[in-house]
């Protein structure tokens, strides 16, 4: 992110942080609204700093982000997550996520991606 992106973020999507005790922030997570279907989030980043991963801070941050969602209405989430990354993927089905398509070259040669989808 840089300072051209957090505004737009903020106006036009949901950008949230999560802290420890300490108010140190941990986690990040940015969300769009869908284009093509306004019902639609978007996930489009959601990120946890490794030295509290394992310990229930992702799960517990994306409960919280899914809670936002369906209190604006939304009728699904969506996401894509790197399928070589286990953990994430992990974390999203046992959160009810469903991988929905594989992306082949998503986000370039060699860059596959799962797109996944709750229904809210």
């Amino acid at each position: 992110l840089n300072d051209w992106q957090i505004p737009v973020l903020i106006k036009y999507g949901k950008f949230a942080v999560a802290m420890n005790a300490e108010e140190e922030i941990i986690g990040v997570c940015q969300a769009l609204r869908s284009w093509s279907c306004p019902d639609v989030a978007f996930i489009h980043s959601f990120y946890i700093v490794e030295r509290c991963r394992r310990r229930g801070a992702g799960k517990k941050f994306l409960e919280f982000i899914i809670g936002l969602l369906r209190a604006e209405k939304f009728i699904s989430v969506e996401l894509t997550v790197d399928p070589r990354n286990l953990q994430a993927l992990n974390l999203y089905k046992n959160s009810g996520f469903e991988i929905r398509e594989f992306e082949k070259d998503q986000y370039g040669p060699g860059t596959d991606r799962y797109l996944m989808e709750l229904k809210l």
